[in-house]
């Protein structure tokens, strides 16, 4: 969900809130298609602009006021007309295109994670012939990471050094510097209360949220190369596969 504390009425010249619902969807679509959202994507037909506001939600001890969401088992991606002006909603599409985006990679990941487990079990773990950096590690030599693509650019958004360490200790530390939004899951992270996955998975949609509202300097590096990984891996999937 994307966060935003309404106004106690539309803002002054919204004219989404107005707006007939195809009026309202094609607004959507067309800020989603500028997000990054592809044209083969077929959420893109699924996207609702309703008036209003979402419910309130808690993450950890912060309570939120739903600005939009993303349906991950129907794909529907919905955002509120009544959290902001047009602008902001904007930033709001992008949130939740993110995480469309985010499922979608994933989905490429964790498949070709399977595959590249499968023919490891045929493979030596020791020795100068291991395709890996160590017995421990599930780290491809170069010569080997073009077999499984989608897999090696994961691994890359994180920034392995080729031995076995990559960014993950830096990702949890720094992801709270992202937003205040972003810091209340790392926040229930912390305590025990939230999942690593929901932590990522929102910061990644607020960079995504930032970036398109053009707002800089508060994303960490490491956040920004895992942030253009994961991109990179829905992009190609979008463009070959559907």
């Amino acid at each position: 969900a994307a966060p935003e504390t309404p106004p106690s009425t539309p803002p002054v010249g919204s004219a989404l809130a107005t707006a007939d619902a195809e009026t309202r969807q094609a607004w959507g679509r067309k800020v989603a298609l500028k997000a990054g959202l592809s044209l083969k994507d077929p959420r893109l037909n699924k996207i609702g602009v309703r008036t209003g506001v979402g419910p309130d939600f808690f993450v950890g001890e912060n309570r939120w006021t739903e600005g939009g969401h993303y349906n991950p088992t129907t794909g529907e991606i919905v955002v509120y007309t009544g959290v902001g002006d047009e602008p902001a909603l904007t930033g709001l599409v992008a949130h939740e295109v993110q995480h469309a985006k985010f499922v979608r990679a994933m989905a490429r990941y964790t498949a070709d994670h399977a595959r590249m487990n499968e023919w490891a079990a045929t493979q030596p773990t020791r020795g100068p012939d291991s395709p890996f950096f160590s017995a421990a590690s599930d780290l491809l030599k170069p010569e080997h990471k073009a077999k499984f693509p989608v897999f090696s650019a994961y691994r890359d958004a994180l920034g392995d050094d080729g031995r076995g360490h990559d960014n993950w200790d830096k990702l949890k530390k720094s992801g709270s510097k992202v937003s205040p939004y972003a810091k209340s899951y790392w926040d229930a992270w912390s305590k025990g209360s939230g999942s690593t996955s929901s932590a990522v998975d929102e910061t990644l949609a607020e960079i995504a949220r930032l970036d398109f509202l053009g707002i800089k300097g508060t994303v960490p590096s490491v956040w920004r190369k895992f942030y253009r990984g994961i991109v990179g891996i829905y992009e190609d999937a979008e463009g070959w596969d559907g």
